[in-house]
């Protein structure tokens, strides 16, 4: 009998794999195959997205770490409200919290965004001097979007939920 891909990878990867698959799948993300098309040739996705696929108001929370070079590890946690154009910039209002303090709160921020036609893309969003960057993998129809930090020192991820047009 064949030995199961999960009992093949080991078991740090199997767990990372496991992880991975139960976020993706809390996120609801792991069932969407997308849209299909008899038509496409085979690898080729009919799924198209553009920056226009991000219009209106998206609500926001997530946790994870900031790691400065030299130091601990630091938690961090932000939520919002952002406003995406549908070409590409916006604005929001955030509150950060780090390790135990409040950073900023009801922050204005600016962001800017690119969306390429596979759903995938890259996000900054700017307050004051500074910046953070994010991947970005957007839902075709716009409804949400999954954001991973890009930035060396930060680990954070979240989703981005359409609460309005």
């Amino acid at each position: 009998m064949p030995r199961s891909l999960i009992s093949r990878i080991g078991p740090r990867k199997s767990i990372a794999v496991l992880v991975s698959a139960g976020a993706l799948a809390t996120a609801g993300i792991l069932p969407f195959v997308g849209p299909t098309n008899a038509d496409a040739a085979p690898g080729e996705s009919t799924i198209r997205c553009s920056n226009a696929t991000l219009k209106g108001h998206y609500i926001f929370g997530a946790n994870g770490t900031s790691v400065p070079p030299g130091g601990e590890s630091i938690p961090i946690s932000t939520g919002g409200l952002d406003y995406f154009d549908g070409k590409g910039g916006g604005t929001g209002i955030a509150t950060f919290v780090v390790k135990d303090a409040l950073v900023n709160d009801h922050t204005p921020i600016t962001l800017s965004y690119s969306i390429k036609s596979d759903c995938s893309g890259k996000a900054s969003f700017h307050l004051g001097d500074g910046s953070a960057n994010f991947n970005v993998y957007a839902d075709p129809s716009g409804a949400s979007f999954v954001l991973v930090a890009t930035d060396p020192g930060n680990v954070l991820a979240g989703t981005e939920t359409r609460v309005s047009r």
